[in-house]
């Protein structure tokens, strides 16, 4: 017989956004149970994608958690503040076009 145990699962989540007459294109690695990797950004326009340096902003939550996660939506970045048994405080960031602002 032959077992196989999987410690992590790797995934990558993608998300594109507009960005004044061009798109943001966003990859981001996630292992799971919600950790991110980090992110990768790209601009495309005109059949091309260049890649780009993009500063997320830091989240603003100021209860006490135990981690803090992120993970990207339609509408823009979201930080998921774990603070125990379960619980999480959402903080958003919507898309802007140009930038990610605290909802």
């Amino acid at each position: 017989m032959v077992g196989y145990i999987i410690k992590y699962l790797i995934c990558v989540e993608y998300m594109i956004y507009k960005a004044d007459g061009k798109y943001l294109v966003v990859l981001s690695e996630i292992k799971y149970p919600f950790e991110n990797l980090g992110a990768k950004f790209w601009y495309y326009e005109n059949g091309k994608l260049t890649p780009t340096q993009f500063a997320l902003p830091s989240p603003t939550y100021k209860g006490e958690t135990e981690s803090s996660l992120y993970s990207f939506t339609y509408k823009g970045l979201r930080y998921s503040h774990y603070i125990s048994n379960n619980q999480f405080v959402d903080e958003d960031f919507n898309w802007n076009g140009s930038n990610f602002v605290k909802e």
